[in-house]
């Protein structure tokens, strides 16, 4: 399972875990989900219960957590889905996520879990065709509302147990009660002193009856402790809760009891703890010291640090620090996000952050670009990962306000994050509609910039009309505006667009770009124009000469740091030395090539590494070990839902029929199986331990 650690006791829902656990074992019960009001806690129960080792013998294949909170737009479920499956969009020749999906899943024993789901209802048709297809898959989804589609079971999560009105109050019976317990652990954190006493129960029960048992609303309260008594906490939330029920409210009861428990959270706060608190409303999926100072106090009025803000604001459970990452990082809860947003609307500050946040992460993606092919590169590429849910708003926010130059700066930018860690047909869709939005930017670099990425990403997905479309305009631009350094770039894609579609003219298209970019001081835009070089002369069966420009742009991309380019220069080599028949240099250059992929952690990489090393291995008469390498490249292949790209598939499949011809049927069948039940880090140390001799 994928399912985070919980760092607090689960208090009070034994009941509803096996209710919810008995439902999923229920052959009928394809589609369970956990319905309730926000704060309720439907997110913690359905962790806790897919958590549990009976649920994990269910479902053999694992159990997934697929986070939606962040989501807004029912076209990113696939893609969120994909990612916590592991799965890879292949360069090339992407076939759809949801096929890809589809495929992984479909003779799966496997339970995934959507959390967060009512923003995106659109979405849960695609998830019921997922079900349809796929027998032995189950879905277990939280939502404040239910999908209202074919096959759905609901469970309505109800509130913790509370005391009875009218009950006896005595501490030790109540110190049971599922309310008063949550309240007391969450008490004691702020103020480890804290007991539950006679003194002070019927203050504590009177206030979690008042907060209808909502987890959320009972840890805000609770937070209060070191400040307030339990008596005065009863009195000042009390006196508002009464208020409340004056007057008709739109808002379902419970819901007003969880907005009133943070709004007077808020309330409590002082004038720059509030402003700062709405201000991070803004910040989607997490945010760091530095952004907050960059967006949240842009006119210096926030006087207080802002670290020490942030750390109250914890203090106060209005904040969750991110202990995960190596950098100090903060989050809010959804359910708070969401009242924090409300507040900036009503101070009339929600355009104005909105612009800050998305100018902020512009130029973050601007920094990233102009240092991602130097020796920062996975570093670079690790934080792009942990923001991209602040980009993704970013991108939204621009494309919503028609601010076309910044759109196309921002998508731009970020291609070859996109590209690199398989966020292929998302990051198109970005790019698309940035050049849809910046049609009038005609004769701009901004929008030649924007079409040579976008043309360069859609050749990565196999799309080759629409590549050819997006650099033909780049290049024209380039050369009206006489930017001759991205020019280079734009026409080696268009060289090998061309040179794809048969037309000779894209073999002098790449020479000029490779001429071009000699001149040039951009060594990352000569070592990609020598590697399309490279591959049309390997195309063409010129090895000799493809290995001499492959090794140049190698040499470039050791030279700065390009972790990815050289990676992938090393896999080149390791292919075309093995179709020269220089099979121990094939395979070191396969192994280094695999090493950096593994540091990487890009799977497409390392089994494609793998299969290579198979194919050169066994050509040595190692059979055994071959068969045991193409049985773990095939299973990793397989996992990601990734073929071998073609470009390196006529010369496997000859490799892996010559082999096998020379080998024991028998002993091939086992060695293939046993590579095949490797785990991805086991095939890797496989890989890389054996050498050239053997074992």
């Amino acid at each position: 399972s994928n399912m985070p650690l919980a760092l607090t006791s689960f208090i009070g829902r034994e009941q509803d875990e096996e209710a919810v656990r008995d439902l999923l074992a229920q052959r009928a019960v394809r589609l369970l989900t956990l319905v309730g009001a926000p704060g309720i806690g439907k997110t913690r129960l359905s962790m806790e219960v897919a958590a549990r080792a009976d649920i994990a013998q269910l479902f053999e294949d694992r159990v997934y957590l697929v986070e939606l909170a962040a989501i807004n737009d029912p076209g990113s479920v696939m893609p969120a889905i994909a990612s916590a499956l592991g799965l890879t969009e292949t360069g090339g020749q992407m076939r759809s996520l949801e096929l890809a999906v589809l495929e992984y899943v479909q003779d799966k024993r496997m339970l995934l879990v959507l959390d967060n789901f009512e923003q995106i209802l659109d979405a849960a048709p695609g998830v019921v065709g997922l079900l349809v297809h796929c027998p032995w898959l189950k879905v277990m989804v939280t939502s404040r509302e239910p999908l209202h589609v074919r096959g759905e079971r609901r469970y309505h999560v109800p509130p913790l147990a509370l005391p009875a009105p009218a009950g006896i109050l005595d501490w030790k019976v109540l110190s049971g009660n599922p309310a008063v317990t949550l309240f007391v652990q969450r008490a004691q954190e702020v103020l480890p002193d804290f007991e539950l006493t006679q003194d002070n129960v019927e203050d504590v029960a009177v206030l979690c009856v008042g907060l209808d048992g909502l987890p959320l609303a009972i840890e805000l309260a609770a937070a209060r402790s070191n400040i307030y008594s339990a008596k005065q906490l009863h009195e000042v939330l009390g006196s508002r809760l009464k208020l409340l029920t004056m007057g008709a409210r739109d808002l379902p009861a419970r819901h007003m009891t969880l907005r009133d428990a943070i709004g007077w959270s808020y309330d409590l706060l002082g004038e720059d703890e509030q402003r700062l608190f709405r201000r991070l409303g803004v910040f989607v999926g997490g945010f760091t010291r530095e952004a907050v100072e960059a967006v949240c106090n842009t006119e210096g009025d926030i006087s207080i640090d802002l670290l020490e803000g942030l750390a109250s604001l914890a203090d106060k459970n209005l904040l969750v620090e991110d202990r995960s990452s190596a950098t100090s990082r903060f989050r809010m809860l959804e359910t708070i996000r969401e009242y924090a947003l409300e507040q900036l609307e009503v101070q009339q500050e929600s355009q104005v952050l909105s612009r800050a946040h998305a100018r902020y992460f512009l130029g973050l993606a601007q920094e990233a670009d102009e240092q991602i092919h130097g020796p920062r590169q996975l570093k670079w590429l690790d934080k792009l990962e942990i923001e991209h849910d602040n980009l993704r708003a970013a991108m939204h926010w621009l494309l919503e306000q028609q601010e076309a130059e910044a759109a196309c700066q921002l998508s731009g930018s970020l291609w070859y994050f996109w590209w690199l860690r398989d966020h292929l047909s998302e990051g198109l869709n970005w790019l698309r509609r940035s050049l849809a939005l910046s049609e009038n930017l005609t004769h701009t670099s901004t929008r030649a910039y924007t079409l040579s990425r976008a043309g360069a990403h859609a050749i990565s997905v196999g799309d080759i009309t629409e590549a050819r479309e997006w650099l033909e305009q780049s290049v024209a631009i380039y050369k009206e505006v006489g930017n001759t350094n991205n020019l280079g770039f734009a026409l080696n894609c268009l060289g090998l667009v061309l040179s794809m579609l048969g037309n000779p003219v894209g073999h002098s298209m790449i020479e000029e770009s490779v001429a071009l970019c000699r001149h040039g001081e951009d060594r990352f835009m000569l070592a990609w124009s020598l590697d399309g070089q490279a591959r049309l002369l390997w195309y063409a069966g010129e090895l000799a000469e493809s290995a001499a420009i492959c090794e140049e742009s190698l040499d470039i991309c050791r030279e700065i740091g390009e972790t990815f380019g050289t990676a992938s220069m090393l896999l080149n080599l390791g292919f075309i030395r093995h179709e020269q028949g220089k099979y121990t240099q094939s395979i070191a250059s396969l192994q280094e090539s695999l090493a950096i992929f593994s540091s990487m952690k890009m799977k497409y990489g390392i089994a494609t590494c793998i299969d290579g090393l198979g194919a050169s291995t066994g050509t040595l008469g190692q059979f055994e070990r071959a068969a045991c390498l193409l049985g773990a490249g095939d299973a990793l292949h397989r996992a990601i839902a990734a073929p071998i790209p073609p470009v390196y598939r006529a010369s496997y499949e000859r490799s892996v029929a010559s082999v096998r011809a020379q080998d024991d049927p028998e002993q091939w069948a086992a060695a293939y199986a046993a590579g095949g039940a490797l785990t991805m880090e086991q095939a890797i140390e496989y890989a890389l331990k054996g050498d050239t001799a053997g074992r």
